[in-house]
């Protein structure tokens, strides 16, 4: 048997120390990974519940990563919604957050540097009494905190994959998926961009949306304001329609910052190469839901404008408003936007109309109130009331004068889609109402104080 040699031997020792030295080093290194990623874990859950002021879970793993820089993913994040609501106001399925690896390192502090977010699902709703699950939170956001921010340090935010859901108190729904968006170059009292993209669903309407601000942070909270603001909202349908806002400045206002106004709000809509466009100032009430456009102007070609006022209440999910028009053109304005008006004995009909009308939409019931129009010579006043669904219109009008055969269909004596009725109520019709004219002449007929019952049941007009 041949034995080793003490220098074999020695070099065996020591290459066995060095196994063993490598062993003990990876298991210690095991260790310290196991312990920082739980030590993590708990810290950055404790600070993301703090902020929220709600416990927030972590039901998958937790990985850490030292190169280049400090970061941890956490995954299946849960937020829950408001006390009174159930389930998740927030779901992300994957959160990478890099660290600021100095104040860790030394003191253990956690200072968040890098969010990237994938995966995750917002979902907001109101219940019967118009309360959002989301409103606490948001409060709770947007107030100043005391002593240094778990996101103080935060330089960048990325989103992927997105989803967003909203629904009322009535149970309609918008649908935001595919969301993409990114915010760099975060640093307190300087603005920074935000873009955000991806599509939108409300019921059987869809399209997409494009939106871009410059974010301004403020001495007391992350959002002061918004700066260079831009909406485009597409419409996928066989006209395609295209709305585009934008606000110069979109800034907070009162003490709880709850109020946000923006003067000089612009809105463009395109569709099929016709433009509508309107400027405003908005103000806007976070909690309760609120929205007012004053110094409305609106310019709808061919020399029609409007002025007025609309709010929304998000408390009844009420819109109300007033409009006002000064003489225009009915039938140069019905043209351009591809609803032409019938040909009639007399070319000149239409070609003055002015109105200043009321309207309330509550639910899926609008009424409309004219209370000073004008067509043509005529001038008249009146009520219209829809509902949605099912489909059912009702309304009054007066006139003072009425030259009926101006406004037959040319080439004809008659109205050939009117005809007498005698037998069905008009009211139960799917539109119907009452024509009432102070004067009115008809070829040889001429006569005061005529009471029209009309009505229309798909096949044409009935009058009696």
């Amino acid at each position: 048997m041949k034995l080793l040699s003490g220098r074999t031997i020695a070099a065996g020792l020591r290459w066995t120390a060095i196994l063993l030295a490598l062993l003990l080093t990876l298991l210690l290194a095991l260790m310290l990974y196991l312990r920082e990623t739980d030590y993590l874990r708990g810290l950055i859950v404790r600070g993301l519940s703090e902020q929220a002021g709600r416990p927030v879970r972590v039901e998958g793993v937790v990985d850490l990563q030292l190169l280049p820089i400090p970061s941890v993913q956490l995954n299946q994040i849960h937020v829950p919604a408001d006390a009174g609501f159930g389930g998740d106001l927030l779901a992300v399925e994957r959160l990478r957050v890099g660290l600021e690896p100095w104040p860790w390192l030394r003191q253990r502090k956690l200072r968040l540097r890098d969010f990237e977010i994938d995966g995750a699902r917002l979902m907001l709703q109101r219940n019967a009494q118009g309360v959002g699950n989301w409103q606490v939170l948001m409060q709770r956001l947007l107030q100043p905190k005391p002593g240094p921010s778990l996101f103080q340090s935060l330089d960048t935010l990325r989103l992927r994959h997105g989803r967003l859901s909203w629904q009322d108190q009535n149970r309609r729904q918008l649908l935001l998926t595919d969301l993409g968006g990114q915010m760099d170059n975060i640093q307190r009292q300087q603005a920074f961009p935000l873009h955000l993209g991806g599509r939108w669903q409300f019921g059987e309407q869809a399209g997409r949306l494009d939106f871009a601000t410059r974010i301004q942070p403020g001495p007391a909270s992350w959002l002061a304001g918004l700066a260079d603001s831009g909406l485009d909202l597409t419409l996928a349908a066989k006209k395609p329609v295209m709305l585009q806002l934008r606000a110069p400045v979109l800034s907070r206002q009162g003490a709880n910052g709850q109020h946000w106004q923006a003067r000089g709000l612009t809105a463009r809509l395109h569709v099929q190469g016709r433009q509508l466009a309107g400027k405003s100032d908005l103000v806007l009430q976070t909690s309760p839901l609120s929205l007012a456009l004053n110094a409305l102007q609106v310019d709808a070609g061919e020399g029609a404008r409007a002025s007025g006022w609309v709010r929304y209440q998000g408390a009844d999910a009420s819109l109300r408003g007033e409009v006002q028009m000064p003489p225009f053109d009915l039938r140069r304005l019905a043209g351009a936007w591809g609803f032409p008006l019938p040909s009639t004995r007399d070319p000149q009909v239409y070609a003055q109309a002015a109105l200043r009308l009321a309207f309330t939409q509550t639910n899926d019931d609008w009424l409309l109130r004219v209370a000073d129009g004008r067509l043509d010579q005529s001038s008249f006043s009146g009520w219209l009331r829809l509902h949605a669904a099912p489909f059912q219109a009702q309304f009054f009008a007066q006139m003072d004068h009425l030259s009926l055969d101006r406004y037959l269909p040319a080439g004809s004596g008659k109205a050939s889609t009117t005809t007498a009725a005698n037998a069905a109520p008009l009211p139960d019709w799917p539109v119907s109402g009452e024509l009432r004219l102070a004067r009115f002449e008809s070829g040889k007929l001429s006569g005061r104080n005529l009471l029209l019952e009309l009505g229309m049941n798909g096949e044409g007009w009935h009058v009696r």
